[in-house]
């Protein structure tokens, strides 16, 4: 059982790790008696993630029935309007109990429920006996509310049947609450007045922290073995960050596995403050990138922790850029903590440069941080793309509301256009000292819009433009 739940537990948080931003979810785990994981229906992915916290121990039998109405309940009182989905995963192992009027009463409601129930059903080999009575029990609630229903008869199934449910519940929107009526998407993008671009650019500084891996994989070269380490590009494409730097900018430098090798003692520990933050030093700050060698492991949670700490109290958006070529490497949870620093009060948000990095699983880790906090995730393979993805991250970040509050869709300035569906939006523009909003930002079918930043009297404006062909 601990390997299924381990198998469950995978699954759900890759479905969270991509859930959309308009999309909230509640979860329910079922053992000795159905538990709410969280208040309220969420979007906020760190949120759903530490409600999985300890989720996922085995229990000594489920109440399948009561977990599912339970579900329903909340559905109902939280879409009056609109079309929902729960899905439910059924261990098998110890006896399915749960009341049998629940049961009965569930499956008779199935043809009235506007929510389509997804279920996955694990064969029991201790007690084979019983095994049909609950498969059949969870295929006919599946397909009495037009939903699906998946059977794994060996553990070797299980991974890809959790992959074809979480697949189904991010193809289908039908869970997301609420109803939009739209003709078709448009195109949005924020940036600086053509004409005043550079000056206006200088008066939106970051404040940010740069987080470099020094681990030993840093010492690895991309090509052959007269090509340039992974360390060097990475200092290189530090360096000339700097100098593009806004004079204004507030910047620190956390380097992790420069100093012990990994697998000794305080490996895992090993983070410094190279540079503290203060008043921009070019001269200064390039001389230490130099000298940062690559040697130990690679503690990104434990960093990202102590970065919290570095940032001086104020108003406004604190930035962290982490550069790394690999994953976790301490036990630790980047994107927990990520989560954490921001319960914590701290206006945070946490931009990753995958740099060479060779697993899909080592991709989706960085973006998971990335998405944790509403950052942005870049795939650099080589020294330009590295480069790039640095130079992206300097320009400041927004949100696109919808007629919620809530946000819809992220980008940078500068970044290129964002995709979104018909309707009137605000765009909330993320400084150092502050948020800027520009509201009534109107998206049409096949049309660009365009937010132009600029300068008046000492602050930043941004006025949207009309909707062009």
């Amino acid at each position: 059982m601990k390997d299924v739940l381990g198998e469950l537990g995978r699954a759900v948080r890759g479905y969270v790790g991509v859930v959309a931003r308009d999309v909230r979810v509640q979860m329910i785990e079922f053992a000795e008696k159905p538990r709410t994981l969280l208040p309220a229906f969420s979007s906020d992915k760190s949120e759903l993630l530490e409600a999985l916290e300890g989720a996922f121990s085995a229990g000594m039998g489920s109440v399948l029935y009561d977990a599912l109405a339970e579900g329903v309940r909340l559905l109902a009182a939280n879409a009056a309007n609109g079309r929902s989905s729960s899905s439910a995963t059924e261990g098998a192992e110890g006896a399915e109990r749960g009341t049998p009027r629940s049961g009965r009463a569930l499956r008779r409601r199935c043809p009235r429920l506007r929510h389509r129930i997804r279920g996955l059903a694990l064969d029991d080999w201790n007690e084979p006996d019983r095994v049909e009575q609950r498969a059949d029990a969870a295929a006919r609630i599946a397909l009495a509310t037009g939903g699906r229903f998946l059977r794994a008869e060996s553990d070797e199934e299980l991974a890809e049947l959790y992959k074809r449910l979480t697949d189904d519940l991010r193809a289908d929107p039908a869970y997301s609450v609420g109803i939009r009526f739209s003709g078709g998407t448009g195109r949005l993008n924020v940036l600086p007045r053509e004409e005043r671009a550079a000056a206006v650019m200088q008066k939106m500084p970051p404040k940010m922290e740069l987080i470099l891996d020094a681990s030993g994989s840093m010492n690895r070269r991309i090509g052959g073995k007269d090509s340039p380490r992974r360390i060097d590009l990475a200092k290189k494409a530090l360096a000339e960050v700097v100098d593009s730097l806004p004079d204004s900018s507030v910047v620190a430098l956390r380097v992790f596995g420069r100093r012990i090798k990994e697998g000794r003692k305080g490996a895992c520990q090993d983070t410094e403050l190279l540079v503290p933050f203060g008043t921009l030093d070019r001269a200064a700050l390039k001389k230490r990138v130099r000298g940062i060698q690559a040697l130990g492991t690679t503690p990104i949670a434990y960093s990202l922790k102590k970065a919290g700490e570095d940032f001086p109290p104020g108003p406004g958006e604190r930035r962290i850029l982490l550069i790394t070529d690999g994953k976790e490497e301490c036990g630790g949870d980047p994107a927990a903590t990520v989560a954490e620093l921001r319960r914590s009060g701290l206006t945070v948000r946490v931009d990753v440069v995958g740099f060479a990095l060779v697993d899909e699983a080592d991709r989706e880790a960085s973006r998971g941080v990335a998405e944790a906090s509403g950052g942005l995730f870049f795939d650099a393979r080589d020294g330009e793309g590295l480069k790039e993805g640095v130079l992206r991250t300097l320009s400041p970040a927004f949100d696109v509301l919808g007629e919620s509050g809530e946000p819809v869709a992220h980008g940078v300035v500068g970044g290129g256009p964002l995709d979104l569906s018909e309707g009137t939006y605000t765009v909330a523009l993320h400084l150092a000292d502050g948020v800027v909003t520009v509201p009534g930002v109107r998206i049409e079918h096949g049309r660009m819009t365009e937010v132009r930043l600029d300068e008046e009297g000492g602050r930043i404006v941004g006025r949207p433009s009309l909707p062009a062909k």
